[in-house]
């Protein structure tokens, strides 16, 4: 999952953390044809990732706005999902700017501390069942 939050004029270095207000910009979770996959477990995409070296590719919405932007990437494993508060959270946060003639801003968003329960169906799943279809949690993409 990826989420973008506008920094303020003073830029990314000096926000406190806390201020910061994060839209869900993208999202993957099972391939397309997970269930045509001989083998379920191989159907999510943490395999292309790992078959990537490792490298996650991301597209910045085309018409965002010039600015200073926080990008929160995060990796949802699931292994021990199927036990309650199983699901581990690896969230990277790195600081980008945006140039270009975008005029469109991010609206809304929340605190990371907020996009997350226990008892989300997408946090307690349990992915050895064979599971066909995932609930991202979270909030809803923007836009």
């Amino acid at each position: 999952m990826d989420y973008l939050a506008p920094c303020p004029a003073s830029g990314c270095t000096t926000v406190n953390k806390e201020d910061l207000k994060f839209v869900k910009v993208a999202q993957q979770g099972l391939k397309a044809d997970a269930t045509a996959s001989t083998n379920w477990l191989k159907a999510w995409v943490v395999d292309d990732f790992i078959n990537n070296d490792f490298k996650w590719t991301f597209q910045v919405p085309f018409d965002l706005k010039a600015g200073d932007y926080v990008l929160r990437h995060e990796i949802m494993a699931l292994h021990s999902g199927w036990d309650t508060n199983g699901a581990q959270a690896y969230p990277q946060c790195i600081n980008l700017r945006v140039t270009g003639g975008g005029n469109t801003q991010i609206t809304g968003g929340a605190s990371p501390t907020t996009f997350y329960r226990a008892d989300h169906p997408g946090v307690h799943i349990n992915v050895y069942n064979g599971v066909v279809e995932y609930p991202f949690p979270g909030p809803e993409l923007w836009r």
